[in-house]
């Protein structure tokens, strides 16, 4: 995961109404107004320039629209993704980036510069980051997951940003008898959606992530823990998903894990025989899923040492993961 820490400059001056201004040809204005997007700009900076630069012209307005739409800039508290995933993949076509905006926590206002505070924030950076990631649709060009956290009230906006890579994959699951049912639909695999959450009820499913290393040593697990210490395993069993990742985007660093995301236009390869299913009690359960996902790539540069690897028809060890009760 890389960070970097920046003082944004507000870009919100009206632009020239000269006639130099409005016939520049629109790949040059489109170059500019990229590299004004993604510098570092607050939540309040970056409305006014997306209305500032709105009023300059119709193509002015248009090209920014393309623009915002390839690096967006989430500046909710609430992220909230279509459970039926399909429905609104166009809407993320063209996704190259995708950026949380985070007030900077109180623990980091005045100290974020010393280790031990800037360490905090890096593990309360993965628990921002796998939040965000979990349920997002597949994009055939996203390639950039980040989180940004800025100060406020101050006339000189701190930032400080970490960024995780993106892959996108073609992946097959396959499952035993005894792999529940209920777990497909809440990792994602099936295209169902998750349960919904109510107050009302005695007790729910919390959120779930599930994880793959290439390595079989259980302490491969551990490490993932210490990155993410935010996030635990409830069991060290695999409930039966085995996990064949068909192709991917790119290669990722020797020994790194991937935090899969949920699969679209899932495809069932067959389903388990009754017989089976009536033995172990199990509900209706496919023999295999295989689709389109994205991956969150967690690197840990100590092991790989600059190392990286094919993952076209690797197998990989899945471990599921909740949130630890209490993490902050």
């Amino acid at each position: 995961m890389d960070s970097k820490v920046s003082h944004s400059r507000t870009a919100t001056s009206r632009p020239c109404d000269s006639d130099t201004y409005r016939l520049l040809p629109t790949e040059l204005l489109e170059q500019i107004l990229t590299e004004a997007w993604v510098s570092s700009m607050s939540p309040e900076e970056r409305k006014k320039f997306v209305k500032t630069i709105s009023r300059a012209s119709k193509t002015w307005a248009a090209t920014l629209a393309r623009v915002c739409s390839r690096d967006v800039y989430i500046i909710e508290e609430e992220l909230q993704f279509p459970k039926r995933i399909e429905t609104d993949y166009s809407s993320f076509q063209l996704r190259r980036s995708l950026t949380r905006q985070l007030p900077l926590p109180s623990f980091a206002l005045t100290t974020y510069g010393s280790f031990t505070q800037f360490e905090r924030l890096r593990k309360r950076a993965m628990k921002d980051l796998l939040s965000t990631f979990r349920g997002l649709p597949y994009a055939p060009n996203l390639s950039k997951l980040s989180v940004e956290y800025f100060s406020q009230g101050t006339s000189s906006c701190s930032i400080i940003a970490f960024d995780v890579r993106v892959i996108r994959m073609e992946v097959e699951y396959n499952f035993v008898p005894d792999t529940p049912s209920w777990l497909l639909d809440e990792l994602g695999l099936t295209g169902r959606g998750r349960l919904s959450k109510s107050s009302h009820t005695p007790w729910e499913i919390p959120d779930l992530d599930h994880i793959s290393t290439s390595d079989s040593d259980a302490s491969a697990f551990g490490d993932i823990l210490r990155l993410c210490p935010h996030l635990e395993m409830p069991t060290t069993k695999t409930f039966g998903i085995n996990l064949r990742i068909l192709s991917s985007s790119d290669y990722v660093p020797q020994h790194s894990s991937i935090v899969h995301g949920p699969v679209s236009f899932p495809k069932f390869l067959g389903w388990i025989s009754e017989n089976d299913l009536k033995q172990h009690r199990n509900g209706c359960i496919p023999e295999g899923i295989c689709g389109k996902s994205l991956g969150l790539v967690l690197d840990n540069p100590i092991y790989s040492r600059g190392r990286s690897q094919d993952l076209t028809n690797m197998i990989r060890n899945v471990g599921v993961f909740t949130q630890r009760s209490g993490s902050s």
